[in-house]
């Protein structure tokens, strides 16, 4: 079931799982944008409370600044601990930018949240509701 879709990114809520599909126009997006969709995702995760999260970041181009993850650690990650999120997949662009961003912006964190990057949605699937 869609839950929310921007220009940036879709959110879809599956049995097990919630899912973040990415999209490039986040090449584009400014700190704000970045600010409004992890309030959305992160207003999912408490309003559904799912235990997986699978996030496609084929197309996901925002470089996270240092500001930004600090602002993610309290607004996002520890809503996601206190909400019951377990475990996150993550299908990783290609970006060397992007993925190191996305790496250090999970690491950043250090929660709970058990997270492993993939670069096959079967396989992240399959690792995340074992």
């Amino acid at each position: 079931m869609e839950l929310y879709n921007t220009k940036y990114l879709t959110i879809n809520l599956h049995e097990n799982f919630i899912e973040l599909i990415w999209k490039d126009a986040t090449r584009h997006a400014s700190s704000n944008d970045f600010k409004v969709w992890n309030k959305a995702i992160t207003d999912e995760v408490e309003k559904h409370k799912p235990r997986y999260m699978y996030s496609d970041c084929l197309f996901y181009y925002y470089a996270i600044s240092p500001d930004l993850q600090t602002w993610s650690v309290e607004n996002v990650f520890n809503r996601f601990e206190k909400a019951g999120l377990k475990r996150l997949a993550m299908l990783m662009s290609t970006a060397i930018i992007s993925q190191l961003s996305l790496e250090q912006f999970v690491e950043e964190a250090n929660t709970s949240l058990i997270t492993r990057y993939f670069n096959n949605e079967s396989l992240a699937k399959e690792w995340l509701l074992k």
